[in-house]
């Protein structure tokens, strides 16, 4: 399979930046988690919440939406934002 292929989006929400890809991710119904709390049993929040940083996630079929918090940078997130879509979705 061919590694995932990802675009990043920004979004009017300075805080909030689309990560795209051709593949579907998520091919049911939108996955919303807005803290660690929500994402708590499920492996897709969990590993975003697990990156430091992130405070919210929507999974809807070729996106993820990723919220952060204004102590990072998305030059210093968006990395591990990648990564962690790679290890879910291939």
């Amino acid at each position: 399979m061919e590694p995932l292929a990802i675009q990043r989006m920004v979004l009017p929400d300075l805080n909030v930046m689309r990560f795209e890809s051709k593949r579907i991710l998520n091919p049911g119904k939108p996955k919303a988690f807005y803290t660690a709390e929500d994402a708590y049993g499920d492996p897709w929040g969990e590993k975003f919440f697990d990156i430091e940083g992130v405070s919210g996630l929507i999974v809807v079929n070729t996106f993820c939406d990723v919220q952060k918090a204004d102590s990072i940078s998305w030059e210093k997130l968006s990395p591990d934002v990648e990564s962690a879509m790679r290890e879910l979705w291939g």
